[in-house]
Parts: structure tokens; C-alpha cells; sequence
């Protein structure tokens, strides 16, 4: 047998080899192949999520605050399941996922769902306001670089899309009263009434005079009927 033919018995036994292996690579994909294990998606955090924080609520608020929390001034109860469950984006989020400009990482969540379950009532009134500032890293990454073109915040390696653009959100101390950029979470812009500037900061504590709930540092500014300024007030404190 010459060369030609010896390499030509070689090339069909590589061949057979490749299709012995594709018919093997089949049948461990078919209907005898082992289950795969069901992927943490960020559907699933988001619904763990929303148990976690409203299991919460029932632990650290009196039924009389709950309900308060729920309920609108014109007597519509709320669902805190719902309220807290994917949030407005989530299909932006979904697509981000799928192009890569958000990493979901479902260890980082599950963390995060433990990390609020385990907290305590004292340290869960900030929480009622933002999502995820009590993560012990976050879930979602976004991977778009600060001055880069963007479409939801959460693909900002800032955490901030501005104008369609990642952006730096403000940092503590920063005048915020003059620009249309927020305040990096969980700080909101609240006056200084000392020097009446609006800068980024914790808020006011529970007893403070307000007018709006972004002014305190619990997110709630409880407002008579009828009434201009209210009163900052801690809606669950476990007591």
C-alpha cells in the first residue's frame, strides 16, 4: 500500500473517529441524559427579593405601621410583593444581560437576599427606600466605562446613565440643588438649613420638620391631610 492510500485509511479512520464521537456526544444529550441543574436567573432574585424585604417589613413593623406603610391617602392598600418584586426596567435589564453590558452574577444575589433577611430592624429602614444598598457586593454589574453610551443606569460601571451617557452620581456634600443629577445612593438632596443649600446627604432624622419623603433619612415624610409640612418618622423600627 503507498503513501496516498496509507494517508487516505487515516482520513477515514479520523472520520469514524469524529462520528463515533458525535453519535456519543447525542446520546448523552437525549432523553437518558442526566437533568441540568435549574440556573439562578435574575427573575428568580427579583422574586426572593420581594419575599425577603416584605417578610421583613411584617418582622420589623407593628401591624398598625404596616398597614400605614400600604395604604394610599385615598384608602387603596397596596401589595408590598408587587411593589417590590422586578423592578420598572426589568426587560431593559434582561436584554442587558443577554449583550453583556450588565453582568448578573446569582452568588453576589443570593448573598444579598441573605444579607436582608439577616438584618436587623434597626439597620432595615434604609432599606425600605433602595433597593440593594444593603448587598454585601452587588448582583448586577454593569460594564459600560463613566463618559460611554448607555441606556439604564444599571449598565454603568458608575451606576448612573445621564443624558444616555454613564455618569458620576454626586457624592456626599456635593450641591445638588442646581442639577438634575441625583446623589449617590443611598444619599438623596436635602436642604441645609443652615446655609439653605441643597446638598447630598443622609436626610433628617426621625422628628425633623419636612415636605417631601426624600428629605428624610427613613424616605418617609408623614404629612397630615391638608397640611404643608409633615414630620420625618421611622415606619419600622421593631418596637
Amino acid at each position: 500500500m503507498g503513501l496516498d492510500a496509507a494517508a487516505r485509511m487515516d482520513r477515514r479512520s479520523i472520520v469514524a473517529l469524529a462520528l463515533a464521537l458525535s453519535a456519543g456526544c447525542q446520546t448523552f444529550g437525549g432523553d437518558d441524559a442526566p437533568p441540568v441543574p435549574n440556573r439562578y436567573t435574575v427573575d428568580d432574585y427579583w422574586a426572593d427579593l420581594a419575599d425577603a424585604h416584605c417578610a421583613k417589613m411584617v418582622d420589623c413593623c407593628t401591624a398598625a405601621e404596616y398597614q400605614d406603610w400600604w395604604t394610599t391617602a385615598d384608602g387603596t392598600v397596596l401589595s408590598c410583593v408587587a411593589a417590590h418584586g422586578a423592578p420598572d426596567n426589568d426587560a431593559q435589564i434582561r436584554t442587558a444581560i443577554e449583550d453583556h453590558t450588565i453582568i448578573f452574577d446569582p452568588d453576589a444575589a443570593t448573598a444579598c437576599v441573605a444579607a436582608l433577611t439577616d438584618q436587623a430592624c434597626a439597620d432595615f429602614e434604609p432599606a425600605i427606600r433602595f433597593r440593594e444598598t444593603y448587598c454585601p457586593r452587588p448582583p448586577l454589574v454593569g460594564t459600560i466605562r463613566q463618559g460611554d453610551a448607555c441606556t439604564i443606569d444599571e449598565q454603568c460601571e458608575t451606576g448612573l446613565c445621564f443624558d444616555r451617557v454613564c455618569t458620576a452620581p454626586l457624592p456626599a456634600g456635593a450641591a445638588c440643588g442646581t442639577t438634575n443629577l441625583p446623589c449617590v445612593e443611598p444619599l438623596r438632596c436635602q436642604i441645609d438649613f443652615n446655609s439653605n443649600d441643597w446638598v447630598c446627604g443622609p436626610g433628617a432624622e426621625p422628628g425633623a420638620a419636612c415636605f417631601g419623603d426624600d428629605l428624610c433619612a427613613d424616605g418617609w415624610c408623614k404629612t397630615p391631610p391638608d397640611v404643608f409640612d409633615g414630620v420625618c418618622v421611622r415606619a419600622c423600627d421593631g418596637r
